[in-house]
């Protein structure tokens, strides 16, 4: 691609309308998280690739972001 996800993320993060949007970013190998860290991109959380359903609820939950339907009151996963 000409254009790759943390390209996104920098424009994202450079219009005030769109700065704020919670973003995780899934990552293969700890390289991801080091160049989003390095570039100060402000991501609320990585997932590890390869992951399951319940990685991505308990990355939504660490930020409080809770998911309607998915997660019971006691934030367990449904």
């Amino acid at each position: 691609p000409k254009v790759d996800g943390f390209d996104v993320l920098k424009k994202v993060r450079a219009v005030e309308r769109t700065k704020s949007i919670p973003v995780f970013v899934f990552v293969a190998d700890d390289f991801g998280r080091q160049y989003a860290e390095s570039q100060g991109l402000l991501i609320e959380g990585f997932i590890r690739k390869p992951f399951v359903f319940t990685d991505v609820v308990m990355a939504l939950l660490k930020c409080g972001i809770t998911v309607d339907g998915v997660v019971d009151q006691k934030n367990n996963v449904a």
